[in-house]
């Protein structure tokens, strides 16, 4: 995330994780990014069902907050 708003100047970098995927929507939620919503019938699955997608942002205003609570030392 350090070269992405600080290198390449993004303002904003977005994850998303199936909703039924809660080990990766803890882990997006460790990095500090934002819940922000439920993406329904979002895509669908290699079996034809329809999934849904809980989407996570973290924002440039929100970076050195970010950096410093989650990183600390790291970036």
């Amino acid at each position: 995330m350090n070269f992405g708003f600080e290198k390449i100047q993004f303002n904003r970098i977005q994850f998303s994780a199936d909703l039924e995927n809660t080990r990766s929507q803890n882990a997006i939620e460790k990095l500090g990014a934002v819940k922000e919503g439920l993406f329904r019938n979002n895509y669908i699955d290699s079996e034809g069902k329809s999934k849904d997608d809980v989407y996570y942002s973290i924002i440039l205003e929100e970076w050195e907050n970010t950096k410093c609570e989650y990183f600390g030392e790291f970036v």
